[in-house]
């Protein structure tokens, strides 16, 4: 992640006829039509049990990865909790499936893909594994290879419920607020935005990350990273 918001925050909130394409139906839509979830059950949480690895934790920096030398980002401790479900690792940067991209911006290669990303998380869910997805909270770009990603959480969970289809997450930023905010299943969930099926997003107030004071509107999942 590449630091608390300081500046504009996230809120596609104030968007016109085409608000489910961020008014950019040209660019902004998965060309095979909404994401299929039909195939969403009841995996209650593949890192139970496990340790659990906060941002920044000085409990867990040298037990837990070795970077020596460098701060610990989001994304390592995202990694390490998808290499506490299984033996698997993600991927890198350029075999991600895309969620959103901010074709304003964008340098690097970009393709949406919903249903990939979709069916990604899917089967490995079923499988017990965890994915390490990235999200934009706030406008501001990053350096990440899509530019729209400025943090990433892990995928531990699915299910459907009155609201529908939903992926549970652990989000590893709560170095203030701690692990009952981070872990909470109930309230860090992904669902399908009712405006368009393609984009998966959190915006129930309760992100982790605003417990932690700071004041994001949303969470919009932005890449998902295949496990290998």
């Amino acid at each position: 992640m590449d630091g608390a918001p300081n500046g504009g925050v996230f809120a596609p909130t104030n968007l016109g006829l085409y608000s489910y394409t961020h008014n950019n139906p040209i660019n902004f839509i998965d060309p095979d039509g909404l994401a299929d979830y039909s195939k969403v059950t009841d995996v209650t949480n593949v890192l139970k049990g496990k340790m659990w690895v906060d941002y920044e934790s000085k409990k867990h920096h040298w037990l837990s990865i070795s970077r020596f030398g460098k701060r610990y980002q989001c994304a390592d401790y995202a990694r390490k909790q998808v290499a506490d479900s299984s033996d698997l690792t993600p991927a890198p940067a350029s075999r991600r499936f895309d969620m959103y991209i901010d074709d304003s911006r964008q340098k690097e290669p970009a393709k949406l893909d919903a249903q990939k990303g979709v069916d990604t998380i899917i089967s490995n869910l079923k499988n017990g594994v965890a994915v390490m997805v990235g999200v934009r909270y706030k406008s501001k770009g990053s350096g990440n290879k899509n530019i729209a990603t400025n943090h990433y959480v892990t995928i531990v969970g699915m299910g459907s419920g009155k609201k529908g289809p939903y992926f549970s997450y652990y989000d590893n930023y709560t170095h203030q607020a701690g692990r009952a905010i981070g872990t909470n299943l109930k309230l860090n969930r992904f669902r399908p935005n009712i405006e368009s099926g393609d984009y998966l997003i959190d915006a129930d107030g309760n992100l982790p990350i605003s417990s932690n004071k700071q004041t994001p509107a949303i969470y919009l999942m932005t890449e998902v990273r295949p496990n290998e």
